[in-house]
């Protein structure tokens, strides 16, 4: 598993050194999963989370300066915006490892707010 974000393909002024890293860590996940097929990779947009990283960015003295920071900092505001480290763990846990990776790509991208959509929503097709 490999924490991958949105912000290595959707770039945003101010966050330079993250958006490369997580760019490169699609790359290498990409290749890696060509090179080695017998790996799966789950390169994971963890989305949302509330972390140190998190808090330092939309609580950074220089947020002002960057629009969509502003946008990212009142969203995290809203109550249930942003979840905690460990219930993201949990939705990993239980993506990957009851084996509903099985639809994902190995070394493809995918968001985590994408996969729990997909699940509310087969989730609610087998109830009714």
């Amino acid at each position: 598993v490999v924490s991958g974000s949105i912000a290595g393909r959707r770039y945003r002024a101010g966050m330079l050194a993250y958006s490369m890293s997580k760019a490169a860590l699609e790359a290498l996940c990409g290749v890696y999963a060509q090179e080695h097929p017998e790996v799966f990779f789950a390169l994971l947009g963890m989305c949302n989370v509330q972390t140190r990283l998190s808090r330092n960015i939309v609580n950074h003295p220089n947020v002002a300066l960057f629009p969509e920071h502003r946008r990212l900092q009142r969203r995290f505001q809203t109550p249930g915006y942003a979840v905690s480290a460990e219930q993201r763990a949990q939705d990993v846990y239980r993506f990957v490892h009851q084996q509903q990776c099985l639809q994902l790509n190995s070394g493809e991208f995918v968001e985590m707010r994408t996969l729990i959509d997909r699940d509310i929503k087969h989730t609610e097709r087998a109830l009714t």
